[in-house]
């Protein structure tokens, strides 16, 4: 099917009907307005033709889906593959056989047959190697000799080749199925590309055999990436003979389609004659043409990569394939032709220059202009095109244009909240780039195209549907857009109703924007004639009569000067050269013998206007010499000849007349000549001059001189186009007058802007009726030119006649021009004109574009621009060179200008479009973020820039244009909606900006209005809400450069950088916003700097912030400010102490090192506490917390001290226990030595629980004696107290300092950590350092209990020599090394 259109629109007959057997040009009973109304509601002029018979596009996504799935059964439609694709095989043969029925034979049918190969094999969705498929590619049969199918699997490829008798096939008997039971040899395939494979069952004995088994039980499926039919190329396709035309792969929709429709198998079997040739030959080099796809890939603009459903109707298939290179399919005259909707060129896919075929306007349109504008309802506000994408596993994927949500949500608000979504299925693609240009494409032409119907006199007949035309009304302004014809009705009083749409170059993809159309001549009825008369001026006849009278052709017979060789040792044939003047196109010649016999040569070829050649006949033997060579011009040229006598003999010895030319000239015959139909215009005959008597000398007679008429006839104008650059080689007829010297020549464009010529001579002479070739150029290409010229005489004195030739300069205007002889004193320019100095040059041609990279505008921004000369109200300016541009930002006002300018290369032509890049600075993008009006606005003036260094009088400027984004366009125009105004230059003062100046934006400033915490994107980071620069220099903000490092006692740890380019600035707060990486709890030192663009650099400005601090991801805590952010979440501003310095102060401060505490001792950078389940290896102690600390600031750092104890408040705090003063709820101290040094500065230890409190006995009484009864211990305990280590099992309440050893011994202070808190999740990491940080503490400080409660730091115990047991259950707890733990 075509392609899939939901919501599902009604769509109207339309008069182009598809591969009917009978067509009609047009149905007279189909309303010319319901047709274009039909048009806006379908894709493309195609789709006119009806939709599809499928209802969904939910149904066609499945049917690409099954096109992958395995079928079985002879019956299935056979696809036809163009391009490359991924297809199931067909099964349609099946059989088992041989010993324990150990092989299974399959035919897989893949498609219509030749194909060019198979990429990749899949069995059973296993990829077999490339080896394999390489193999088969080359017609071998392949047994697969490793992996999962090795010693199992034969395989072989047919590729498909068609026989007209398919006995000729051999595929019946060299197929791996011949061996099967019932296979016959007639069985062969014919034109089908097949996979046959032969599977081999082993018997399973054991599960290692059941286990090597391949295979499921069922046909295995078989699946290929196929490179499919082989097509004609559209340049090698004219043979009307579809079976002998050579073939090649290829993915050219056109030639695809041809193929399809002349297939007589699977197609409809049309000849070529069928087709309108040039026009599909035209549509089939336009799918060619090279674009750019994403950045620095390129291909052409349209491809197919289809599988052809043959169960589908042919017109169906049609349809899909037309769909997918969005053309249409016309039926006139008796032929199809295939034409490519676009902007209307007839040769170039890329070009705006539409050819427009006819102007409408009050002389030929009968009555009035029905006009419409696009209907909302049909106005879509987002496009979703969809496609196979063979990236992602053949799977249906889609594209939505516009691609920005915020561009469709206006969209959608522009339309007043009426969403109206196409959803449409192209199953002919599979390149996501040309998706995304079919959805630009529908989405503009549903919003741009216009509608207007009229009624036209037969003057229209020739009208074909796809036609541009223009059409001018004095009610309508429909400036010079082009219409596209959409609709044709023919009235019975022959009139003809016509329905158009507008059709703007804007629209399409890839299309150069703003070329001027080429409009074709004046209408001229089918069939007749124009007639030129014979002499043409530039004034018209009715002002400057002409003075003399046509006369008839003049014709000068040929002359015959010698032959070269004058002789042959033998008989035989032989060529000869004959030389002389005016062999003309058409010519014969012959030999006469000596007795008068005629020997006619079948091998007679002209050279040239002065040579031929001829070969002699077997029968002219020596008896018949010498021979004479006769020639003759055709009847076009008067039928006259000319006879060399006794030039040639065949005996080895010379003829009698070629002793020396010189002394015996050849005789001629005499001009044959016809008497006039008029005897009356005969001249009458000379009165013969008076006879005297006697031998009287002949009185001296004055030579007769050749009247001074003679003009130089031109027979072939040939150009050189490259790129809107041309020269013409003209070829003439030097005159047989001796007393040629010289040619002159005028030439200048045919237009009434050009009043100067310009002026050459011709000084070569190849002689007499011999072809003269001179150049002239540069010219403009696609402009008409006028030439006239006229011949010098060595006199000095010039012919009296000149001769005028007027030519376009386009490939189509070569060839034989027409020559227009007149008198000398009307025809040729007595002055050529002097060259007027121009510096007042407008620009006719001024677009531009934001330059992007996949999609995306570049960054620093780049824009292209195209000017172009005003050549058809002004006359070509040669002096121009180049074009001077000023430019600044839109805001502030009165900003002043920047100005730049770019050359052009030394083979600029006026008149010629010239595409460069803005040599100006248009700062940064700020994409993905939408930029204000204050960031990417920009004014523009563009003058001419000349040769002698001056610049154009006459300037254009363009005010406010969007540099980045513009709301409505796929390719960015930033003079999208904007008005060019012209003006003269002197009219607008410009101030020019001192470029030795310091820029303001070197200073510029931001202010940091928030910090916050994210949490939600899987990692730490924080936020940061900048006020954007002062207006006065916004335009040249570049971003924010961030540099952080965390705060590490005695360290020097070195920052990171974070350049973030985004400038966008959010419509309701004004403000930026960027996220950077940061580790929440930890304090760190943060310098912030904006950035400002110098050119195509980001430079930091001179100020900067500097805070230290940190951001928790928390609401809670006793740091938590009461200050929230926008988005309801904490303010952390407060907590960095922001102060602003300059840059350099700032950056200084961050790469210093940070001082050492004054007593030595560790810093703690993170202190987690988790628990495992109780089915772990750690039993009942599952509990361990890990702490990662820095001693880089301590110096002669040994190791450190490790202290632990249990200290539970709420047991502290019991009124009970306080009152006997024994401190119960704190536990022994107990020490850890750790000596392992890291030179990084950083370690992480993993400590156990520390030893539990409730060995203690609560009730005793420190001021009594230690007894039994008031035992400073519980009682089972004392016995072991000495030996063993009774581990908590509790997370809470674990208490740890940390003191440093150095080589001087033990610091007197330690970090005391915070009192552990317990987690609830398995395995979860319970941040102890959230809202509270380590303390410094006096170590002797920890020693000031009783000694007699053995609690003091320095009563502290070990675990050597003591066994670790669970707490009072006294079960032994296991070896903490092999735990990790200390």
């Amino acid at each position: 099917m075509a392609f899939i259109i939901a919501p599902i629109v009604a769509v109207v007959s339309f008069v182009v009907a598809v591969i009917a057997p009978v067509v009609a040009f047009v149905k007279a009973n189909i309303m010319v307005v319901a047709a274009v109304a039909a048009f806006v509601a379908s894709p493309f002029i195609g789709g006119l033709m009806g939709a599809p018979d499928m209802p969904t596009g939910a149904n066609e996504a499945a049917r690409q889906q099954g096109v992958l799935v395995t079928t079985f059964g002879s019956e299935q439609g056979i696809p036809v593959i163009y391009g490359f694709r991924k297809v199931g095989g067909n099964i349609t043969f099946a059989e088992t056989g041989a010993k324990n029925n150990k092989y299974l034979w399959v035919a897989y049918v893949l498609g219509e047959g030749p194909i060019e190969g198979i990429k990749e094999l899949y069995l059973d969705d296993n990829q077999l190697q490339s080896n394999i498929v390489a193999d088969l590619n080359l017609g071998r049969t392949v047994n697969i000799n490793d992996g999962k199918f090795k010693g199992r699997v034969t395989l072989q490829l047919s590729h498909g080749i068609y026989f007209d008798n398919a006995r000729s096939s051999t595929v019946g008997t060299w197929s791996i199925c011949k061996d099967a039971p019932s296979w016959k040899t007639s069985m062969v395939y014919n034109g089908l590309a097949v996979v046959f494979a032969r599977y081999e069952w082993f018997a399973i004995e054991t599960q290692e055999d059941a286990d090597a088994n391949p295979f499921n039980g069922n046909i295995p499926d078989l699946k290929a990436t196929v490179l499919g039919r082989k097509v004609a190329s559209i340049n090698n396709a004219s043979n009307n003979d579809y079976a002998n035309r050579t073939e090649r792969y290829s993915t050219n929709p056109v030639e695809c389609l041809i193929d399809y429709l002349s297939n007589p198998r699977y197609g409809k079997g049309l000849k070529r004659t069928d087709f309108d040739w040039p026009v599909v030959e035209a549509a089939a080099n336009k799918t060619k043409q090279r674009v750019e796809y994403i950045s620095g890939v390129y291909g052409p603009i349209l491809t197919i990569n289809h599988v052809v459903d043959t169960n589908q109707t042919l017109l169906n298939n049609t349809k899909t394939m037309l769909a997918g290179m969005r053309a249409y399919m016309p039926f006139s005259q008796g032929r199809y032709s295939i034409k490519i909707e676009d902007a209307g060129n007839a040769t170039d896919i890329l070009s705006g220059v539409a050819t427009i075929v006819r102007t409408f306007n009050e002389d030929n349109i009968v009555g009035s202009i029905t006009y419409s504008t696009v209907e909302k309802s049909s106005k879509y506000n987002a496009v979703k095109v969809g496609y196979v994408d063979p990236d992602d596993k053949w799977s249906n994927q889609s594209v939505v244009f516009p691609e920005k949500q915020s561009t469709r949500q206006y969209y959608l608000d522009y339309d007043n909240g009426r969403e109206n979504t196409l959803d449409i299925f192209f199953p002919t693609l599979t390149n996501y780039a040309m998706a995304k240009d079919m959805a630009r494409l529908l989405f503009n032409k549903s919003r741009l195209q216009e509608q207007c119907s009229f009624t036209a006199d037969s003057s229209a007949l020739d009208i074909e549907v796809g036609d541009n035309v223009y059409i001018q009304s004095k009610v309508l302004n429909f400036s010079t857009d082009p219409w596209r014809v959409v609709s044709i009705n023919i009235r019975n009083d022959m009139n003809i109703e016509l329905g158009c749409v507008k059709n703007p170059d804007t629209i399409y993809p890839h299309t150069r924007y703003g070329e001027e159309d080429i409009v074709l001549p004046v209408y001229v009825p089918r069939g007749a004639t124009i007639y030129y008369p014979a002499v043409q001026t530039l004034i018209p006849v009715g002002l400057v009569p002409p003075t003399n009278a046509s006369v008839g052709a003049i014709y000068q017979s040929p002359s015959i000067s010698s032959v070269n060789p004058s002789y042959f040792n033998t008989p035989g044939v032989n060529t000869v050269v004959v030389y002389g003047n005016n062999f003309k196109t058409g010519m014969s010649a012959y030999f006469v013998g000596n007795n008068g016999t005629n020997y006619v040569s079948g091998a007679v070829v002209r050279i040239s206007n002065g040579q031929f050649t001829i070969a002699t006949t077997a029968s002219m033997d020596a008896a018949n010499q010498p021979y004479d060579v006769v020639v003759v011009n055709s009847a076009v040229y008067g039928s006259l000849g000319a006879r060399l006598d006794n030039c040639l003999n065949v005996d080895g010895t010379l003829p009698p007349t070629v002793t020396n030319p010189i002394d015996n000239p050849p005789t001629q015959d005499p001009p044959i000549t016809e008497n006039p139909d008029d005897p009356s215009i005969t001249p009458p005959t000379s009165t013969p001059p008076p006879t005297g008597e006697g031998p009287n000398t002949p009185p001296s007679v004055p030579p007769v001189l050749a009247p001074l008429t003679d003009v130089v006839e031109i027979t072939n104008v040939q150009f050189t186009i490259t790129g809107e650059t041309a020269y013409a080689k003209i070829t003439g007829i030097q005159p047989l007058n001796t007393t040629y010297a010289s040619l002159q020549v005028y030439y200048k464009r045919n237009s009434s802007s050009e009043t100067v010529y310009q002026k050459t001579e011709v000084t070569g002479r190849p002689g007499a009726g011999k072809e003269i070739t001179f150049t002239l150029g540069p010219l403009l290409t696609n402009q008409p030119y006028i030439m006239i010229h006229r011949v010098k005489y060595n006199s000095g004195e010039f012919s009296s006649r000149v001769n005028k030739n007027i030519f376009t300069v386009s490939p189509s205007g070569a060839g034989d021009p027409r020559d227009y002889p007149e008198q000398a004193s009307t025809g040729w320019p007595v002055d050529g004109g002097t060259a007027v100095t121009i510096r007042n040059n407008n620009f006719n041609k001024f677009t531009a574009t934001t330059l992007t990279t996949g999609g995306e505008p570049r960054d620093p921004r780049e824009m292209s621009f195209t000017v172009g000369q005003d050549i058809n109200s002004e006359a070509a300016n040669y002096d121009i060179t180049g074009v001077v541009f000023y430019n600044r930002t839109t805001s502030p006002a009165n900003s002043p200008w920047s100005i730049s300018e770019y050359t052009f290369s030394d083979s600029y032509v006026p008149g010629s479009s010239v595409t460069f890049n803005f040599p100006g600075d248009l700062g940064f993008a700020t994409y993905p973020a939408s930029p204000t009006n204050a960031q990417q606005q920009y004014d523009f003036i563009m003058r001419w820039k000349y040769r002698d260094g001056t610049t154009s009088s006459r300037q254009t400027r363009v005010m406010g244009a969007n540099t980045e984004v513009e709301l409505g366009s796929y390719t960015i125009n930033p003079f999208y909606s904007k008005f060019n105004i012209k003006e003269n230059s002197a009219d607008y003062f410009i101030t020019l900006a001192d470029p030795n100046a310091p820029s303001a934006a070197r200073d510029m400033t931001v202010n940091i209005l928030g910090v916050g915490a994210v949490a939600n994107r899987g990692a730490d980071e924080q936020s940061f809400y900048i006020q954007a620069p002062d207006p006065s220099v916004l335009s040249s903000w570049a971003g924010m450069r961030f540099r952080s490092r965390p705060v590490i006692e005695g360290a020097n740890p070195v920052f990171q950088e974070y350049t973030e380019t985004s400038v966008y600035i959010t419509p309701s707060g004004g403000n930026a916003f960027y996220i950077l990486p940061t580790e929440f709890e930890q304090e760190r030192e943060w310098v912030v700097t904006p950035m400002y663009r110098s050119g195509s650099q980001r430079l930091d400005s001179t100020k900067s912030w500097y805070g230290r601090g940190y951001v928790a991801n928390r609401s809670t805590g006793p740091d938590v400010p009461n200050i929230v952010l926008g988005n309801n979440t904490t303010n952390w501003y407060g907590k960095f102490n922001w102060k602003a310095m300059s840059t350099a102060d700032a950056l200084n401060t961050i790469d210093d090192e940070f001082a050492a505490p004054p007593n030595p001792r560790v810093q703690i950078l993170k202190y987690n506490w988790y628990y495992r389940p109780s089915n772990t290896t750690f039993g009942f102690n599952d509990k361990w917390c890990d702490i990662e600390f820095d001693h880089r600031s301590v110096a002669n750092y040994v190791g450190i001290d490790i202290y632990r104890r249990y200290r539970n408040q709420s047991q502290l705090d019991n009124f009970y226990t306080r009152q006997y003063g024994n401190y119960y709820g704190m536990s022994r101290w107990e020490k850890v030595q750790y000596d392992t040094v890291n030179n990084s500065g950083t370690q992480t230890i993993r400590l156990r629980p520390a030893e539990a409190y409730d060995i203690f006995n609560s009730q005793f009484n420190s001021a009594l004696p230690v007894t039994t009864s008031n035992s400073l211990y519980l009682s089972f305990v004392n016995s072991y107290v000495n030996n063993n280590l009774f581990v908590g099992t509790d997370q809470n309440s674990v208490e740890i300092m940390i003191v440093v050893r150095t080589t001087s011994g033990s610091s007197t202070v330690g970090v005391l950590l915070p009192l552990s808190v317990a987690g609830t999740f398995p395995g979860t990491a319970y941040n102890q350092l959230i809202g509270q940080r380590p303390s410094v503490v006096e170590v002797a400080a920890y020693s000031q209990l009783p000694t007699v409660l053995e609690k003091n730091l320095s009563q502290s115990i070990t675990a050597s020599g003591r066994t670790l047991v669970y707490s009072t259950r006294r079960k032994s707890w296991p070896n903490p090394t092999d735990l990790g733990l200390i």
